[in-house]
């Protein structure tokens, strides 16, 4: 199984350029599984995301990372997985609201290996340990040619 793990952290607030050319390099390693995964700092979605329903960030912010995420075929496995749930990864105390910022990212293709995404408590940290597992894609079928 060819796997390409990646993490990241951005501030898209301060550099909206830094995830596009991420996900850009990233492309070139068209085989195998892509999974990327960090604390993006935007919730993808205003009113499953926060626990307030707003944020400071700017909508057009939010809008351009939704779209870049569909450029580059990205699904986001926790939401994946949690259609409708609310679950956050992240507490503010100066706004004294939480939020679900941290992702695990995964190209559709890949969706049918998902098996489980999982936030777990919020204890040491201000942020929520997120887990994922995959199960690895099946291997190529012989085609009968002595492969």
């Amino acid at each position: 199984m060819q796997c390409l793990r990646s993490q990241t952290y951005t501030s898209l607030r301060k550099d909206r350029n830094f995830l596009r050319s991420t996900l850009n390099a990233l492309d070139s390693f068209s085989e195998g599984t892509l999974v990327t995964g960090g604390d993006f700092n935007v919730p993808l979605d205003l009113k499953l995301d926060t626990s307030s329903g707003t944020m400071t960030l700017p909508d057009y912010i939010i809008r351009g990372t939704r779209a870049l995420l569909r450029e580059h075929q990205l699904s986001d496995c926790w939401r994946t997985l949690h259609c409708v749930d609310k679950d956050y990864t992240f507490y503010s105390t100066a706004h004294k609201s939480y939020y679900r910022l941290d992702y695990f990212l995964m190209q559709h293709r890949n969706l049918d290996n998902l098996i489980s995404v999982r936030i777990a408590p919020m204890t040491w940290s201000d942020h929520a340990p997120v887990t994922m597992s995959i199960r690895p894609p099946a291997p190529p079928k012989n085609n009968g040619y002595g492969d």
